[in-house]
């Protein structure tokens, strides 16, 4: 990793409604230096980007929860969480719960998946490497299949360089694009004929999960496979229930086919599972994926600052924007109850003037924000408050000017938890 690219963290607890500083990073009380100006970036929520007093108009039209070009938002409910009960408020970005990335580093995912073909080759060897899987069975409450797969841990069955080539691109997408500085021991699980997993959710492990396929979809000798996501509407059904109109599994969950080299990026809060696989008994034949999940939400820095010179001023900013959503947004343009009413994660990415220290643009990377049940105010209109009043503190936020004028970049993910 670049000496550059270092670390930091801040997270916004709901409970607590404070940020909440890495250990070891530097802390200082509040100083009216840091703040350059006071300007509203609230008009500038359907532009594709909040800009800075420098920057160049966006040619990007709405804001995506994903803007890397590489990879597309999933969410066939696009706004259909926050137009449950109605509301106000100009949101700077719709939450995105589903995020694909296709042809994820299709060097690498070839020659994981040559690996595999490899080893399995010869049905009757029997050489070490065939005896690393785990035939696992988990039966639920009910006496009937939870998980039911073959499985094995990616760092026991690959070489150490080609694990850590797939470690690497992960990390590296799940910094830059997600805030996330670690990711869990990844899982490998291959699905044949009767292989599924029932609706379950993750909370623990990660603020975001991914399965990586290395399947040959368009090949494939069976039927099901498919991630299986519940969509905002069941989650917030009554908002959205209309006694006139008959449901069916599509209107309630969406599907993701495995196809090969995609990169999946899920809110694993949402009931999630896999389809059952019917047809072929043949590994090689059968659903393949790499899976587990993001963690370590914390800032990721690119560019002349480092960590211990942009820690304390966006500290400063997160705080006046929880001390702001604590008192009540109350100004010319906007009036709304004091608290915090979100969970989820939202992440921004900062670019910051080398020359001047001024934010020249903000950038939504991810939004899985939602409402809470509690909240006072409509959906959308929660949502806003929070992305409106933390990208404000943002954007007017002064860092240090860098001493060869070099421009920064900081991916910061905002966590309400």
């Amino acid at each position: 990793m670049p000496a550059q690219q270092q670390q930091g963290c801040m997270q916004l607890r709901k409970h607590e409604c404070q940020a909440v500083p890495h250990a070891g990073l530097a802390e200082r009380e509040p100083t009216a230096g840091h703040m350059c100006r006071r300007k509203r970036v609230r008009l500038a929520a359907k532009r594709g980007v909040v800009e800075g007093p420098s920057s160049a108009s966006s040619e990007k039209g709405g804001l995506k929860a994903q803007v890397d070009t590489g990879s597309a938002p999933l969410d066939d409910d696009e706004g259909e969480e926050a137009g449950g009960r109605g509301g106000g408020g100009a949101e700077l970005s719709q939450a995105s719960h589903i995020i694909l990335v296709d042809g994820f580093h299709p060097d690498t995912v070839a020659a994981l998946r040559g690996v595999f073909d490899a080893r399995f080759a010869d049905p009757r060897a029997t050489h070490a490497e065939r005896f690393l899987w785990d035939y696992w069975y988990c039966p639920n409450t009910a006496g009937t299949c939870q998980y039911n797969l073959v499985r094995t841990q990616a760092s026991a069955y690959f070489t150490p360089e080609l694990c850590a080539e797939l470690e690497n691109a992960l990390l590296a997408y799940g910094e830059s694009q997600l805030g996330c500085r670690a990711i869990t021991p990844i899982w490998m699980s291959y699905y044949v004929d009767g292989m599924m997993q029932e609706l379950h959710c993750d909370n623990p492990q990660g603020p975001f999960a991914f399965v990586l396929s290395l399947t040959n979809w368009e090949a494939r000798a069976f039927r099901g496979g498919e991630t299986v996501i519940a969509k905002p509407r069941l989650l917030d059904y009554w908002s959205t229930h209309n006694p006139n109109e008959g449901l069916e599994h599509d209107a309630l969950f969406t599907m993701v086919p495995p196809e090969f080299g995609r990169l999946t990026v899920f809110d694993p809060r949402f009931p999630h599972g896999v389809r059952e696989v019917h047809g072929t008994r043949d590994p090689r034949e059968g659903r393949l994926v790499l899976h587990g999940w993001f963690t370590a939400p914390e800032p990721f820095f690119t560019g002349g600052l480092s960590a211990e010179q942009a820690a304390p001023v966006i500290d400063e900013a997160l705080e006046g924007a929880i001390r702001t959503l604590q008192e009540g947004v109350d100004d010319d343009e906007d009036e709304a109850p004091a608290g915090i009413h979100v969970t989820g994660v939202w992440t921004v990415q900062i670019h910051v003037s080398g020359k001047t220290g001024e934010v020249t643009s903000i950038e939504v990377l991810a939004d899985t924000l939602v409402a809470l049940p509690s909240a006072p105010v409509p959906p959308t209109m929660a949502r806003a408050m929070v992305q409106q009043e933390v990208a404000v503190w943002l954007e007017d936020a002064c860092f240090p000017t860098t001493s060869d004028g070099s421009d920064s970049s900081i991916t910061l993910p905002v966590v309400f938890e």
